[in-house]
């Protein structure tokens, strides 16, 4: 089980640096009634999660993917060599493409009043399930966890384990909020500009980084 959490928690770590989510839950943390809606938007973005981690888990017990050599070199070994690639198109997508130039802030409510908090859960689950950096690492860690043919309860607590690292972009501004409310308000104007500045860039390197990396992990283990 420990080789498990070797092979997962980079790529955990990996996912963590989402400056999408952190821009996010940043600007929900802004807004009226802030931490009721953060935690609808984290409650959102945990039900995406762990029902991609259901459906994957309970899916590939069907495939035979973690039955033996075979399918540990073979179907995971393209499973990564997919994703990998996977990152290093949108990397060079994101290159040629060049930056974006910069909109207008948007409204989602009227001042003086508090936003739908199912509205805000529904931008959470969103958010996860167009955030394709972070799921091209999530994804082959899931199956990693399958591969692994740990107990379900292993692979239960794996899998949570790396929701919860993957997530830390929207738990920690959220702890911060909750202990120190004026303190991390004035930090989150701060990082939001920050974030702003040099998200292209860090989003460039995680997909480029990890993308080689899962790709010479899947060529590596083609038989």
């Amino acid at each position: 089980m420990a080789d498990v959490y070797r092979d997962i928690l980079p790529l955990a770590l990996g996912a963590a640096v989402s400056p999408v989510l952190l821009l996010f839950i940043v600007g929900v943390l802004s807004g009226s009634g802030p931490l009721r809606r953060g935690l609808a938007f984290w409650a959102g973005a945990l039900t995406m999660s762990a029902g991609i981690a259901a459906f994957f888990l309970l899916g590939a017990a069907g495939t035979g993917i973690g039955d033996g050599d075979h399918h540990r070199t073979l179907a995971g070994a393209l499973f990564d060599l997919t994703a990998g690639a996977l990152l290093l198109v949108l990397a060079a997508v994101t290159i040629v493409r060049g930056p974006r130039p910069k909109k207008p802030p948007k409204h989602t409510h009227e001042p003086g009043t508090e936003p739908h908090l199912a509205r805000t859960y529904l931008f959470g689950i969103g958010s996860m399930a167009t955030n394709v950096t972070s799921l091209a690492l999530y994804l082959p860690a899931l199956k990693e966890i399958v591969v692994d043919g740990t107990s379900d309860g292993g692979r239960a607590l794996a899998a949570g384990v790396f929701i919860a690292i993957m997530l830390a972009p929207i738990e920690l501004p959220l702890a911060a909020y909750a202990i120190a409310p004026q303190r991390a308000s004035a930090a989150f104007e701060k990082l939001k500009a920050l974030l702003t500045k040099h998200q292209r860039r860090v989003g460039i390197g995680v997909e480029i980084g990890f993308g080689a990396y899962l790709a010479y992990k899947g060529i590596s283990h083609l038989p």
